[in-house]
């Protein structure tokens, strides 16, 4: 059963009786953006019973309507709202973690790097935006879920958008080795973009002057994609980049390893799928000297 209470618990009310009966009541979970309105899953596989029951109401559980219907067939133990977005919804069941972005309309699943593993807990802590997910006997899985708040009816709409790429600290240590055995330090960041579409997206950086210094390809599917970038510069356009430096600016000069890497500056990033194409600011800032 579920109650309610609306007086800090000196009086309850039950307001299950609408729901489906003699099912185990997983998870209840009061909305973060509006009173009165409560997540419910239901779960009923220990009377054999492997349907994914969710629910929700707006009115602190007078009615309620039922959700997630594309779920599969997956005893539901967990559902959580996303403290930033009143559209995102996360299912954990017997199998997997699931996202929504319309409030439980529709979901649809995230395994990436994830056991098929049952999941009993989900949170997200709101400051780091992090996405912690319990599973049963196969530890805790952590991931970043900004991008999946900014997924707005808005944003999906466009052919392809790329998010805000995070400030880089240079430092002299890439590309370089700190004995001759050992290997070379690579740096990396990783590139997050939506496209509203399958195909090959071609990923290219420039200087502010507006000169190309590395381009380079990936296949990406409809939705959010990620890529790694190393910073590293094609070796054809480095003297180009070099001569347009003054006097006192960094130059671009191989690393131990033999490839270019960029140097402090701000630069183009731009994502191209399908003559589509979006960009961003990318800045690199120099290493302060202690």
């Amino acid at each position: 059963y579920i109650h309610v209470s609306r007086d800090a618990g000196h009086s309850w009310t039950r307001i299950s009786d609408d729901l489906p009966q003699d099912r185990w009541v997983s998870r209840v979970e009061a909305s973060h953006h509006e009173l009165g309105r409560v997540y419910v899953s239901l779960n009923g596989y220990r009377s054999d019973d492997f349907g994914a029951y969710v629910y929700r109401s707006d009115d602190f559980g007078a009615a309620w309507t039922r959700i997630g219907t594309n779920l599969p067939a997956e005893p539901v133990n967990v559902i959580t709202e996303d403290p930033h977005s009143a559209d995102v919804l996360y299912v954990g069941t017997d199998h997997g973690t699931y996202v929504s972005l319309d409030r439980g309309a529709t979901f649809m699943g995230m395994f990436e790097d994830l056991p098929a593993a049952p999941v009993h807990d989900i949170k997200v802590q709101a400051r780091e935006r992090d996405l912690v997910i319990g599973t049963h006997g196969r530890s805790i899985f952590v991931a970043s879920v900004s991008e999946v708040e900014a997924l707005t009816p808005e944003l999906v709409a466009k052919p392809v958008h790329l998010f805000d790429l995070e400030p880089v600290t240079y430092t002299p240590r890439w590309g370089s080795k700190r004995a001759s055995w050992a290997e070379a330090f690579v740096p990396e960041m990783t590139i997050g973009f939506y496209s509203g579409n399958s195909g090959e997206a071609t990923i290219s950086v420039r200087s502010e002057e507006g000169d190309t210094l590395k381009t380079f390809t990936a296949e990406v599917g409809r939705g959010l994609n990620y890529e790694a970038y190393d910073f590293s510069v094609d070796e054809d356009a480095v003297d180009g980049f070099n001569d347009g430096q003054g006097e006192e600016d960094v130059k671009i000069e191989a690393a131990d390893d033999g490839i270019y890497y960029l140097v402090p500056g701000t630069y183009m990033l731009a994502v191209s799928i399908g003559g589509d194409s979006v960009e961003g600011s990318l800045k690199i800032a120099e290493r302060r000297s202690r």
